[in-house]
């Protein structure tokens, strides 16, 4: 049976807790560069140029994210082997599958486009939900599978659970999302105490990427945990076998 989803908080935090020092680094690097991207000045653009330049600030950040969760993906699976890998040697692991996490960052993208669109605001809070995206991600990053089997196998594995998966990333995806938005909230409230408005921008920038740096990598032992466990799943029990 697949775990509840409070067993795949707990398991999550297992992974999360040890393996934070390095993926926070990585994925504050990572909110850092989407920070950059939304300070591009969208003023004097045309319709058209506004249109491409809202799309780039969606695919973007999606496709570096991708990446980011397939070299997670793969320090969390030698931490369930007992084993420690550096960020730059999982980064060299998935370089030959680089195409196939580039394009199925852009199949990711197009879903959060898609959100964006439908949610408004609230599709940018949800945004990391969609890096990977999750169960694909680390089908071709530990299965080391190109994107077309690899999308016919996150299926195969994936039947019968998918909602169960949705709603529990979803729900975390949420949480984070929501306990950022608390943090941000609450620094610039301070900070609006007779600051300019420099003073602003800087502390929501940097609160956005310290945020992002502890809690993507929560997220990406979740997505991680969920994979295990439907493939978990498909392994037959010693009395089957």
């Amino acid at each position: 049976m697949i775990l509840s989803f409070s067993g795949v908080v707990a398991r999550s935090w297992r992974l999360y807790a040890p393996n934070l020092r390095p993926l926070a680094l990585l994925f504050g690097i990572v909110s850092l560069a989407i920070s950059l991207l939304s300070l591009v000045g969208l003023a004097g653009l045309g319709r058209a140029e506004l249109f491409v330049a809202f799309l780039a600030q969606i695919v973007l950040p999606v496709v570096i994210g991708t990446f980011a969760m397939a070299v997670s993906s793969v320090i969390y699976d030698e931490a369930v082997a007992g084993r420690t890998i550096a960020v730059r040697e999982a980064f060299d692991r998935i370089r030959p599958l680089n195409r196939d996490v580039l394009v199925s960052g852009l199949f990711a993208s197009m879903i959060a486009i898609w959100a964006v669109i439908v949610l408004a605001q609230f599709g940018f809070v949800l945004m990391p939900l969609f890096f990977g995206p999750p169960i694909l991600i680390q089908v071709i990053a530990l299965e080391r599978l190109t994107l077309r089997p690899a999308r016919t196998r996150a299926r195969e594995i994936l039947k019968g659970q998918t909602a169960r998966v949705i709603v529990y990333l979803l729900v975390i995806a949420l949480g984070i999302g929501l306990l950022g938005t608390a943090a941000l909230s609450a620094f610039l409230a301070i900070a609006d105490r007779g600051g300019s408005d420099l003073l602003l921008a800087g502390v929501f920038s940097v609160v956005q990427i310290v945020v992002a740096a502890f809690m993507l990598p929560f997220l990406a032992a979740s997505s991680y945990v969920c994979y295990s466990a439907v493939v978990e799943l498909e392994e037959p029990s010693p009395a089957e076998a």
